[in-house]
């Protein structure tokens, strides 16, 4: 419970810019993670849905650090499935430089 007061005394505001929405994103992971065990399905659908904004706010072309991110942070909530559609969107942008692809890869295939 200290743990869950602490983490959601760190989200940042709900508005409209896509970093805060990464950043609530993974502190939900966190949550889901080391929050009480009754409460992990809740954050890991409310990690779920502010990575679905980030994506909606950005059409999904996010800078190479947000790209790890989200990945990362599907990839924390078992969502293989939706990191691996964004490694695909990045591999469609005009020429993505190869090692950005490699590292995504790799934390999708960890």
């Amino acid at each position: 419970e200290q743990i869950e007061s602490l983490l959601i005394g760190q989200l940042p505001p709900a508005d409209s810019d896509a970093d805060y929405r990464i950043m609530r994103a993974k502190i939900y992971a966190n949550l889901s993670e080391r929050g009480c065990a009754e409460n992990s399905a809740k954050y890991v659908e409310m990690a779920k849905q502010e990575l679905e904004i980030a994506r909606a706010l950005t059409d999904d072309e996010f800078s190479n650090n947000d790209t790890i991110e989200v990945v990362e942070t599907y990839k924390r909530l078992n969502m293989q499935a939706a990191a691996q559609e964004i490694l695909d969107t990045a591999k469609k942008l005009t020429d993505p430089a190869i090692d950005f692809i490699l590292e995504l890869e790799k934390i999708i295939n960890q």
